[in-house]
């Protein structure tokens, strides 16, 4: 089966599909070297195999943690205790009950802490809802909520691509911040996952 038919059937977003298309590379690891978008390389390392290793997945619960903490307005602290309940909970040191109050914790300081900004010097980001998953607030409080959710779930639930996403929009240059994430990811992943 080839890489394209392989991230068809695991049903990769159509406009990642289209651009591999489009570009015809002649190998995964030639798409992997050229692949601009970190939070379409992060979903390919998701559902790949191995990630039920417990390592890589700890792996990628850093490399996560790295390129969320790249907008910097996001307080560094809720990033690292986000970050230490993904790793904790990968490590079996803690109930999925408890990452959920940790989590709950979390995006709950990170609402106070912007509810206390003005909303003049933040206006996209003051716009965070009462509760996490309303499509129209991709706020870095959704993107610390997938961070601690990573290792919570099956990995079709694929969290840690979504906080590189979520964590980009009304934060910062959009495109700018996905092709640093693909640089940090190469720097860790040098070579695509077999899928």
């Amino acid at each position: 089966m080839s890489f394209i038919d392989a991230l068809k059937k695991l049903e990769a977003c159509s406009d990642g599909l289209e651009w591999l298309e489009a570009q015809g590379y002649s190998s995964p690891q030639d798409a992997w070297d050229a692949c601009h978008r970190g939070d379409w390389m992060f979903w390919v390392l998701e559902v790949a195999p191995y990630t039920d290793d417990k390592p890589k997945r700890e792996k990628l619960v850093q490399v996560c943690a790295e390129c969320v903490a790249l907008v910097d307005r996001i307080p560094r602290d809720l990033i690292k205790r986000a970050s230490e309940a993904a790793t904790a909970y990968a490590q079996l040191e803690l109930a999925p009950e408890e990452v959920g109050m940790i989590n709950y914790r979390i995006q709950e300081d990170a609402r106070k802490y912007y509810e206390m900004l003005p909303a003049s010097s933040n206006p996209d980001i003051t716009k965070a809802a009462p509760f996490r998953g309303d499509s129209r607030t991709w706020t870095f409080v959704d993107a610390l909520g997938y961070l601690t959710d990573m290792t919570r779930w099956p990995v079709e639930w694929v969290y840690g691509s979504r906080a590189i996403s979520a964590v980009a929009d009304g934060l910062c240059d959009k495109d700018s911040h996905l092709q640093t994430c693909a640089e940090i990811i190469r720097k860790h992943f040098p070579n695509p996952p077999e899928l």
